[in-house]
């Protein structure tokens, strides 16, 4: 919804980072501004369900919970945490879109039974797109009905 940068980095590094958990209910308002566009120009459905892409256990835990499961939560749109990251995938932050890739290869875990919905995937920030590709490509062999994904900002 915006570039990684000026405004659109520093709320994502304060709710990410900082543990500024105010912040993420702002974010959601703003996931759900950005829906409702999406909505309005016919490319998604009223009924669309929320798939947030997964993080890794310790970094939620580090972060006081999942910062884009809980923008989901805000945006008052349904959701659901269906996908979770293997223990065995490393911190994304320092690889190469290449060694991205190779580490989310597989590393999508399904956790919950996806909804017979129209479902988004929803991310903070696409810097190669290797999570929300891993993520789709998991939902889609689940049988999800994936429409779109979409990201708080692009790095």
């Amino acid at each position: 919804m915006g570039m990684y940068a000026g405004a659109h980095r520093g709320v994502i590094l304060e709710a990410k980072e900082r543990l500024n958990l105010a912040v993420r209910p702002y974010v959601g308002a703003v996931l759900r501004s950005g829906l409702e566009f999406l909505i309005a120009r016919g490319d998604i459905e009223h009924d669309t369900v929320l798939v947030p892409a997964p993080t890794r256990k310790r970094n939620a835990r580090l972060r006081g919970g999942d910062p884009v499961a809980e923008y989901a939560r805000s945006s008052g749109f349904a959701v659901c945490e269906a996908l979770r990251l293997r223990s065995t995938s490393a911190d994304q932050s320092e690889l190469s879109a290449a060694q991205r890739r190779r580490n989310l290869a597989g590393a999508v875990e399904l956790v919950a039974s996806v909804p017979d919905l129209p479902i988004v995937v929803v991310d903070d920030v696409v810097t190669t797109g290797a999570t929300l590709a891993a993520s789709v490509e998991r939902l889609l062999a689940a049988g999800a009905q994936v429409r779109a994904a979409i990201a708080i900002a692009a790095a």
